[in-house]
């Protein structure tokens, strides 16, 4: 799982970070997504980046001019 950093004003990729530590199903819940519910990924409102950022190893920029998103299956 990825957490991906796309800047608001071009959309484009600026970052991305592997998401470690935390199964699938409990990291939908930390965001209060039902696991039972198939997706390939979604938005992460502002709120909830510092919250992911934990499962993170390198530091996360929280940043109003960035749209943040899981990929919940992407590959390395």
């Amino acid at each position: 799982m990825y957490l991906e950093v796309f800047d608001r004003a071009s959309e484009q990729l600026v970052s991305d970070y592997l998401i470690e530590g935390i199964e699938l199903a409990a990291l939908k819940e930390l965001i209060k997504i039902d696991p039972a519910i198939e997706q390939y990924g979604c938005d992460v409102s502002i709120d909830d980046v510092p919250i992911i950022a934990a499962y993170v190893s390198d530091p996360v920029v929280v940043n109003l001019g960035f749209l943040y998103q899981i990929d919940f299956y992407r590959e390395q």
